[in-house]
C-alpha cells in the first residue's frame, strides 16, 4: 500500500488531547474517521466522497461519559444497517449509537463492568453466525474479557473472563482476530 497522496493530520493539535482509538467507515458515500481521545472524547473526521484532508468535528465527552481513561474503538453496522461503537474506559464499556448515519451525533450508554474490567486498553467487535461478541483486552489484569451480545448490541454483554494458559500476556494492550476455516485467530500484543 502506498500512502502517497494522503495526509497526516496532528489529532492532538486539533483537539489538545491525545488520540487512543481510531476508526475509518464509509457510510452513505462519504468517509469518516472517529478517534477516541485519552483524556475523554470523541472526533469525528468528516473526509467527503474521497479520503484527504478531513473537516474535525469534536463531539465532546458527552456529559462526561468520556472519561479520563477513554481507549480503543470499534464500529460495526447491524444487519438493520444501524451504526454501533464501543470503546472502553476505566471499568465502563461506552456504546454509541449512531442510528442509520454516520454523520449524525451519537446517543451513548455507560455500561459498568467493575469486577471485569482493569484499565482495559481495547476492544474488538465480531460477528459470530447471529451473535455479536467483543473482546476487551485487560492490560492490568493480563487477560482478555469476552462480552457476549447476543443477536443486538444494544443489549448488556455477558463477561467472561478467558485468561490463556502459558503466561504469554503481561500488560497486553492490542488484539487482532481473524477467522479461517470455520477456526478463530488471535494476536495480542504486550507492552
Amino acid at each position: 500500500i502506498d500512502p502517497a497522496g494522503i495526509t497526516a493530520s496532528n489529532l492532538a493539535s486539533n483537539t489538545g488531547y491525545l488520540p487512543s482509538g481510531v476508526s475509518l467507515q464509509y457510510d452513505n458515500g462519504n468517509y469518516y474517521g472517529f478517534v477516541t481521545q485519552r483524556h475523554g472524547g470523541l472526533l469525528r473526521l468528516d473526509f467527503g466522497s474521497a479520503l484527504g484532508a478531513p473537516n474535525f468535528v469534536d463531539l465532546g465527552n458527552f456529559s462526561g461519559a468520556l472519561g479520563d481513561s477513554t481507549l480503543g474503538l470499534d464500529i460495526v453496522k447491524d444487519a438493520a444497517n444501524e451504526w454501533h461503537g464501543f470503546c472502553v474506559d476505566g471499568k465502563n464499556l461506552i456504546h454509541f449509537y449512531w442510528g442509520s448515519n454516520l454523520s449524525s451525533t451519537p446517543t451513548v450508554n455507560t455500561m459498568a463492568f467493575n469486577s471485569s474490567f482493569y484499565w482495559p486498553y481495547s476492544i474488538t467487535m465480531k460477528k459470530w453466525g447471529n451473535e455479536w461478541i467483543a473482546f476487551v483486552i485487560n492490560r492490568a489484569f493480563s487477560s482478555v474479557v469476552r462480552l457476549e451480545f447476543g443477536s443486538s448490541l444494544s443489549t448488556t454483554p455477558t463477561p467472561t473472563t478467558l485468561t490463556p494458559s502459558g503466561g504469554f500476556l503481561n500488560a497486553p494492550v492490542n488484539i487482532a482476530l481473524h477467522q479461517h476455516a470455520g477456526i478463530w485467530y488471535g494476536l495480542i500484543t504486550n507492552i
